[in-house]
């Protein structure tokens, strides 16, 4: 009941060598910290910047947050009411009939300038069809 006498954190190690193990920093990452800095080699550095890759949480914690930041924004809600409206006005329209009907009329126009004198006894052949006197003996 000593309130100011509290057990700390307990560290449990095992391993296969016998004797005391070394709790702390790696044999070779406490040699580099023995040289000094000006006597660095690019391999030294990077052997250094490895092992505080791999054993920094604070580093990873950071690294987390990028890849989390790096992650796209979901898109608001304006930008996607203008997508699907973009999508629905983007559809083509139906043809109108009318237009349909007036472009077979232009090529039939066509053919009959191309061809006056079957135009000339097609048109004397309705006249004749479509006046009174036939229309009355017939």
């Amino acid at each position: 009941d000593a309130p100011e006498h509290r057990l700390g954190r307990f560290r449990l190690s095992a391993g296969q060598h016998e004797g005391e193990l070394a709790l702390g920093l790696p044999e070779s990452f406490r040699a580099l910290g023995a040289i000094p800095k000006a006597a660095w080699t690019p391999e030294l550095t990077k052997e250094g910047m490895n092992y505080l890759k791999l054993s920094s949480a604070e580093l990873k914690g950071l690294q987390a947050n990028v890849q989390k930041e790096s992650q796209p924004l979901p898109e608001d809600e304006p930008s996607v009411v203008l997508a699907k409206r973009i999508e629905r006005l983007g559809t083509p329209l139906p043809e109108d009939s009318r237009l349909i009907r007036l472009r077979a009329d232009v090529k039939e126009s066509e053919g009959q300038l191309g061809n006056a004198r079957l135009t000339s006894a097609q048109d004397l052949v309705w006249a004749l069809i479509n006046s009174p006197a036939f229309l009355f003996n017939h």
